[in-house]
């Protein structure tokens, strides 16, 4: 769930690194109305979260890789993180596995953490 993982982020254990979380950004283009994003998490302050563009945005104006955004819990639509070399949630990613090349998807396949029941 959302709150384990940021319970897990805000305590993390030996081994835990790259949390980031997909966000919904409200965007003004003509290239649609929002963009889903990966976002490095860096803090939390006064209930919003501060983070870093993880990939290079598509609708997102002026906006590239490593640029900071802050966003609210609500904006949240998955989150991972690697404990070791697993990847653990990454459910928007899971399901566009079919797409992937055969080496992307074996790749991913091999450090995915199983679903939880």
């Amino acid at each position: 769930s959302l709150d384990g993982f940021l319970r897990r982020w805000r305590a993390p254990r030996a081994g835990d690194r790259d949390f980031a979380v997909k966000v919904v950004v409200p965007v003004t283009s003509p290239r649609g109305a929002a963009e889903a994003i990966w976002v490095a998490l860096d803090k939390e302050r006064n209930g919003a979260f501060q983070g870093r563009y993880a990939n290079d945005p598509f609708r997102i104006e002026n906006a590239e890789i490593g640029d900071p955004v802050v966003f609210s819990k609500a904006r949240i639509i998955d989150w991972q993180f690697f404990a070791g070399d697993t990847l653990n949630g990454a459910y928007t990613t899971r399901v566009l596995m079919p797409n992937l090349s055969p080496e992307a998807r074996k790749r991913l396949e091999g450090s995915l953490a199983p679903l939880p029941n």
